[in-house]
């Protein structure tokens, strides 16, 4: 299985910590979740098309958000209705203090900066992960996209086409009263321990019967996806 992250051979721009916090509105007040992860920017040559490349590293995981009676909902690492496109990271601090680059553009922007990243801010809309939950939380099969980018289909004079679409079902699975209040990234500390527990919350993942074939080949496709987004780089 594929981890979020592309490294390469070539020139570190920075290494930042950062802390994504998650809350959602309850019948019961406000629920929240948070996850220290960590982001290696740099810029590597692009040996296919020439020219350089970002090269972008993520240590991490998924941010937990326990709703209680035993019910939860995940900010996953991407867009998993999204397939090929999952793997997004406009989350991550880059992306957030400088929205109006991508690329290796943005790196050098970085560069031009002092490599400083500090601070925090609420996340727009287009750069909120998805959402996710497992319905059954014992079920890895039972995964479930509640809020997020998707691929879409509309009908026109020219036939049928795909676009990207959004959803938010939080009130439809979980009930009236549930949404989605905010999302923040601030920068944290070096220092500040990178989050190591959602192994804890789905015991599953340590699972070789779920993780390896013919487990893992049969789970449906969004379960296989978002396990996938659930964390990131180096595991302890």
């Amino acid at each position: 299985m594929a981890m979020l992250g592309l490294a390469g051979c070539g020139e570190t721009i920075g290494v930042y910590r950062f802390r994504l916090t998650v809350e959602i509105d309850t019948p019961r007040g406000v629920r929240v979740g948070s996850s220290v992860m960590q982001v290696r920017y740099g810029v590597s040559h692009n040996f296919n098309g020439g020219g350089q490349q970002a090269d972008v590293d993520l240590d991490g995981e998924a941010v937990f958000v326990d709703l209680g009676d035993g019910r939860h909902m995940i900010a996953v690492l991407g867009h998993p209705l999204l397939l090929s496109g999952a793997y997004d990271q406009r989350f991550m601090p880059a992306d957030v203090f400088f929205p109006d680059t991508s690329g290796p553009r943005q790196m050098r922007t970085l560069q031009a900066s002092g490599k400083k990243l500090q601070g925090g801010a609420d996340l727009a809309v287009e750069q909120i992960p998805s959402l996710a939950t497992f319905e059954r939380p014992a079920d890895p099969a039972s995964a479930r996209v509640v809020y997020g980018r998707a691929i879409g289909t509309v009908a026109d004079g020219a036939g049928e086409r795909e676009l990207g679409i959004h959803i938010d079902e939080i009130a439809e699975v979980f009930g009236a009263g549930y949404a989605l209040r905010r999302v923040r990234l601030d920068v944290v500390p070096e220092n500040t321990p990178i989050t190591r527990q959602i192994e804890q919350r789905l015991p599953w993942l340590n699972d070789p019967n779920v993780m390896k074939n013919p487990g893992w080949s049969r789970l449906p496709e969004v379960s296989r996806i978002a396990i996938n987004l659930l964390r990131s780089g180096t595991r302890a």
